[in-house]
């Protein structure tokens, strides 16, 4: 704020520029005048004494040029600032002079608008560098100001003398008066040691001219100066400390104290020199790049800086390219798409990606390049500068424009080929030697299901292993190998005659078991393309859908299938029916004969007759057991609901095959206490699982072996289990128990029909239910059927 105010006063005394120029002969004040265009029109005697050069050359140059690559931003923001409506701002640049040193220089820069058109008028002075001066023996202090006595100093000072930041006070003459701990435990020395010394005699020879200057620039309106300089600490490394240095100064006006804090950043300059390290890395880089580099401004595009390679690809000098803008030389053309791409990559709307487009050489040829933009933000996110890329392109683009005449051509004949293979009935495809689909009529895309028929070629996706549909044998389970695929065989240079495959589309789940949707039947015929080198260079593949014959075939087979099937199944119920009906048809026919042939007492005959009715009884449970299951498989079978008992009928059914069998095993009925009384269900249905269940378990069971029936629900099922610890079924059976006359392999000279479990799976399904078996051979067999609980309204 102090250099603004100076600056501010400084132009208050400046009337126009050019007479104060010629009446005024200041020999270190610079003053330039930058015109609309960016040129330097006028320069005042300092400026080109300093400058070195002659003012005709001064002149002709752009204020860019005149600026350091470092400077050029901020010289070009301020010019812009100025000459747009800011009235005037304070400045602090790098000039170059004609021999390429640099001149350092602030000032103030303000827009004249007496003149035909605006300029910006710079005035500058050079920042001299710090002087190489002791300081100056300075008489004791005076006392301190009658604010501050020597109670509320000691107190304020024992304050802050435990602070982490190193606090010192001083003289004039740096002669220390005070420390803190901290600054004593940096540089590992006791207070007493220190006080009394001279901290600039503490601060490397080589860092002290700059600290002398800075202290000597304190004033009363100016009273803190910052400094950073090495501190040598008490481990003997060096580390930069930053330090806040406060004059106390008396009503005279005259220093008779220093006051300084200062904290280590040495990590900071570390961080500096490594950022200093990577811009001295990018700028040799930007500069020895292999493609044409700039640095621009932001809308304008006016250039700030420029590779080598930019200027041999444009055919400008640098300080020619720094003088323009880019729009200048760009073909008036393709300015409207530049200027969308720039407002895009502004608004975030697109990153950053090369476009096409056409440049003015200064020969006034025209070059192509690629050109990429991208952005330089600052720590607000804001774009300060654009970095700009060029590749030329030039030749590329005459070959792509010879090109397109040649593709011309080729599109016209291929376009005859598409409609000659479009009118096949047969599925063609041609792949190049990587697996890639070069050509392929609608046929083809139709069967394979790869794309909707009319996609033009080149749009299909590579066929391989990852991009093909389901490729399955002809039984239609196995999966084909990649490498026995017919297009592959091809390109091995096989000739592949009618090879059949099963396929289904991409998005058809792939089932193994082959009864998925319906796929397609193919047969392929496959040839290798081998020109005239000899080398496979691709395959044609032509292929047709014989999904119907197939179709035909497979419906045949399985009727044949289904013919065999029940042969076999009539043929094995005949055998195990007769041998059922036989043996009680023949105790009943040789009781009768006997009844006729001897004389019998009442009670003999009865008991003859008791064995007749027990076998009559038995072939009309078999005969039932029969015809229900012919209802079942015929759909003739229903299910009749009604309300029941189920203990009450599980005790009827148990009570009647004890008659039955008359045999002493133990049946346990087991309930559930909290099961309904009465539930809905078809009580003949419910009798014939009861019947099979128990009637199984007593018939497979040993003589004595406990037999448990029971029943119970869960949630909105009923459930009814039966466990035997009878002979067990071999687990290669157990899954064939409910097919008709299915019979296990260990049961012996048991008798029995093999009707019951498929008897109990039809009528658990009736009631839509399940039924499953859990056995072990020698330990026993446990049954247990599940179905809907209904219950009375």
């Amino acid at each position: 704020m102090a250099a603004l105010t100076f600056w501010q006063a400084h132009l208050q005394q400046v009337t126009a520029f050019p007479q104060s120029a010629t009446s005024r002969q200041d020999t270190r004040e610079l003053r330039l005048v930058v015109a609309v265009d960016g040129r330097l029109c006028e320069a005042n005697p300092s400026a080109i004494a300093r400058l070195g050069y002659p003012l005709t050359t001064l002149t002709t140059l752009s204020w860019l040029q005149l600026l350091q690559v470092d400077s050029r931003q901020a010289g070009y923001d301020s010019w812009q600032r100025v000459q747009k409506g800011q009235s005037s701002e304070a400045v602090r640049l790098t000039l170059v002079a004609q021999d390429g040193t640099t001149l350092p220089v602030q000032g103030y820069a303000y827009r004249d608008d007496q003149a035909e058109t605006v300029r910006v008028n710079y005035h500058l002075v050079s920042v001299p560098p710090p002087p190489d001066l002791a300081c100056p023996s300075t008489p004791s202090a005076p006392a301190a100001p009658t604010a501050l006595t020597p109670g509320t100093a000691i107190a304020a000072w024992a304050a802050i003398a435990d602070q982490t930041e190193l606090i010192t006070r001083a003289l004039p003459d740096t002669t220390l008066i005070a420390v803190n701990d901290a600054y004593c435990r940096v540089l590992g020395q006791s207070q007493t040691d220190l006080v009394g010394q001279q901290f600039l005699q503490l601060i490397p020879p080589s860092e002290r001219a700059q600290v002398q200057a800075a202290l000597r620039s304190l004033t009363p309106d100016q009273p803190v100066a910052y400094t950073e300089h090495l501190l040598a600490l008490a481990n003997g490394e060096m580390a930069y400390f930053q330090w806040s240095n406060r004059g106390q100064f008396d009503a005279q006006g005259r220093l008779y104290e220093i006051q300084s804090v200062g904290r280590n950043i040495q990590p900071y300059k570390q961080i500096q020199q490594r950022l200093q390290e990577s811009e001295d890395a990018f700028r040799r880089l930007f500069d020895a790049a292999a493609i044409g580099l700039a640095q621009t401004t932001i809308g304008e595009g006016r250039y700030l800086r420029v590779n080598r390679k930019l200027c041999d690809i444009l055919g400008y000098s640098e300080a020619e390219l720094l003088s323009i803008t880019y729009k200048e030389i760009s073909h008036p053309d393709d300015l409207p798409a530049c200027a969308a791409y720039m407002q895009n990559l502004l608004a975030g709307k697109v990153h950053s990606h090369p476009i096409q487009k056409r440049f003015f050489r200064k020969d006034g040829a025209i070059v192509w390049c690629k050109t990429t933009v991208s952005f330089l933000h600052d720590i607000n996110g804001k774009p300060i500068y654009a970095i700009v890329a060029l590749e030329d392109i030039t030749d590329q683009k005459a070959i792509e424009q010879a090109l397109q005449a040649s593709q011309t051509t080729l599109n016209q004949q291929t376009q005859i080929l598409r409609a000659v293979l479009d009118s096949m009935s047969e599925g063609v495809i041609v792949l190049d030697a990587s697996g890639q689909v070069r050509l392929s009529n609608a046929t083809a895309r139709q069967l394979l299901q790869l794309l909707p028929t009319g996609n033009r070629l080149g749009e299909l996706p590579t066929w391989g292993p990852h991009h093909t549909p389901c490729f399955y044998q002809t039984d239609r389970q196995t999966p084909c190998p990649p490498d026995e695929f017919p297009l592959q065989r091809a390109m091995r240079g096989e000739v592949v005659d009618n090879q059949e495959v099963y396929i289904l589309p991409p998005d058809a789940p792939c089932d193994l078991s082959g009864k998925s949707a319906p796929g397609t039947w193919l047969s392929f015929t496959a040839h290798p393309l081998t020109p005239a080198t000899g080398q496979i260079q691709g395959s044609v593949i032509i292929f047709r859908d014989i999904t119907r014959y197939k179709q035909v075939e497979t419906e045949i087979l399985h009727a044949l299938a289904q013919e065999k099937a029940l042969g076999e199944m009539r043929s094995r119920f005949l055998r195990l029916t007769s041998h059922e009906f036989r043996n009680p048809l023949t105790t009943i026919l040789s009781t009768a004969e006997l009844l006729q042939r001897y004389e019998w007492s009442r009670e003999e005959q009865l008991a003859e007759l008791a064995l007749i009715q027990s076998k009559a009884q038995h072939l009309a449970a078999l005969l039932e057991e029969t015809l229900m299951l012919d209802q079942a498989e015929t759909g003739q079978l229903q299910l009749w609901l009604e309300p029941l008992d189920l203990r009450v009928l599980s005790e009827q059914v148990i009570r009647s095959l004890y008659r039955e069998y008359g045999l002493p095993t133990p049946i346990t009925l087991v309930g559930d206490p909290a099961f309904p009384s009465v539930i809905w269900a078809d009580k003949k249905l419910l009798q014939q699982i009861l019947t099979n269940l128990i009637g199984n378990a007593l018939k497979y069971s040993p003589q004595g072996n406990p037999i448990q029936v029971t029943y119970g629900h869960q949630g909105d099922q009923v459930w009814l289990q039966v466990t035997d610890h009878g002979l067990g079924i071999p687990p290669e059976d157990q899954a064939h128990l409910f097919e008709f006359c299915y019979r296990g392999k260990n049961v012996g000279n048991i008798p029995g029909t093999g009707l019951g479990l498929a008897i109990v799976q039809k009528c658990v399904t009736l009631h839509g239910g399940t039924i499953a078996l859990t056995s072990e051979v020698g330990l026993g067999t446990t049954v247990i059927v599940k179905f809907p609980l209904r219950l009375l309204e």
